[in-house]
């Protein structure tokens, strides 16, 4: 399947003609090695995959005008692209029905059980990291069988994430979703360091593990731009979660005012969603064509092969 934003495939102009790249990565776990029987049939179980056609992901913002047309812009903008949105379950009702398959809940440890009934319909799901997760884990996935499970790790100074990762990653868990704070810097430190540099540390510490080919890992934090998607993924991640750049395409101005209670100076809470989703797409579709520059510009024909590569470029 080629990326694409809509029903256009994922090409661009090189000098040898029309170049096809593709853009897609997956969700879902893959794994560890392909047996076959005699009879050329497989002889490991291999789940559904979960895939989607750009390496890019939205979330809800941590501030900003949040009306329900504004997240209804961006839920009709993430279904048009083909691509997913992270969501508090809490915060999920009725009226968000239409974008189910769109929508990955994100959920807790202690209120788990209260979704039950959310989770039937959702193909994705997101738990919150604490320590003796791993038993909600294998419980969800009891009784999920097909349920791709994410775990959202903070990326804080108080964690030895690139260790939990690892332990993670020997769990039933499908995608690791790690969080930095909207510079890209670490949670709790005097002295942050960038995401960057995590990145690299998890990405390391699991190829040494042997399980960084299982699992997906997907960065939040200091996205702002279609060039930090690639760099984010070569520091060693799969694929990024976005924002703050869902509120400047419709707009916003980081002016701040709504924190304090003030009126929204372009009347977001009021925007018309065909209007808003359609300039998160128009967006969405610059980025991706950049994308398609820098990869056919290195050489490469696929997005999911500049993962952690940090080394040399070689031509494919």
């Amino acid at each position: 399947m080629d990326g694409h934003v809509g029903n256009r495939p994922a090409t661009r102009d090189g000098i040898h003609g029309r170049e096809y790249i593709n853009t897609c990565i997956e969700l879902s776990r893959r794994p560890e090695r392909l047996a076959f029987n005699e009879d050329g049939s497989l002889a490991v179980a291999v789940g559904p995959i979960l895939e989607i056609p750009l390496p890019i992901l939205f979330e809800t913002p941590s501030f900003g005008v949040l009306s329900p047309k504004v997240l209804v812009s961006m839920l009709k903008a993430a279904q048009a692209i083909g691509t997913k949105m992270f969501m508090d379950a809490a915060d999920m009702d009725e009226s968000l029905g239409a974008f189910g398959a769109t929508l990955i809940p994100r959920v807790k440890k202690e209120n788990v059980h209260r979704f039950a009934g959310l989770l039937k319909g959702s193909d994705m799901v997101e738990i919150d990291y604490k320590p003796g997760i791993e038993t909600v884990l294998e419980a969800l996935k009891a009784a999920h069988e097909n349920l791709v499970i994410s775990v959202g790790l903070p990326l804080s100074a108080d964690l030895n994430y690139a260790e939990i990762g690892v332990a993670l990653s020997h769990t039933v868990m499908d995608t690791l979703h790690v969080y930095a704070d909207y510079n890209g810097r670490e949670f709790n430190s005097q002295n942050p360091r960038f995401i960057k540099d995590m990145l690299r540390d998890i990405h390391t510490a699991l190829v040494k593990a042997g399980t960084r080919r299982q699992i997906n890992i997907l960065a939040s934090g200091g996205v702002s731009m279609a060039e930090h998607v690639n760099k984010t993924i070569i520091c060693g991640a799969d694929g990024v979660v976005i924002d703050r750049p869902l509120l400047l395409a419709m707009e916003c101005r980081l002016c701040d005012r709504c924190r304090s209670n003030l009126s929204c100076p372009v009347k977001l809470e009021g925007i018309d969603p065909e209007y808003g989703s359609n300039r998160i797409i128009n967006l969405m579709g610059a980025w991706r064509n950049q994308m398609l520059e820098m990869l056919g510009a290195m050489g490469m024909r696929e997005a999911r092969r500049l993962r952690g590569g940090s080394g040399p470029v070689h031509v494919v």
